[in-house]
């Protein structure tokens, strides 16, 4: 996640360990990110015009389906 690394250490003593309140503002980001692109079709074009995976498609149909959104094909 690439957060400040001085802060890091200072928090924790360590360089690369990420301060919890950090990871739960980028959790909080990912989730309204997939949420809203799911919402808009974003993801459903992309898998339409190829620019997914199968891969893809299953890994964000998983994380969907595990917040009790809708997934890709079912919009």
């Amino acid at each position: 996640m690439r957060g400040c690394i001085g802060s890091q250490y200072e928090y924790s003593g360590e360089l690369y360990y990420p301060i919890p309140c950090v990871c739960k503002l980028f959790k909080a980001k990912t989730d309204y990110l997939i949420k809203t692109y799911s919402e808009l079709g974003v993801f459903k074009a992309a898998a339409k015009n190829n620019y997914l995976t199968q891969l893809d498609i299953d890994s964000i149909n998983f994380y969907c389906e595990s917040k009790g959104w809708p997934k890709i094909d079912e919009q």
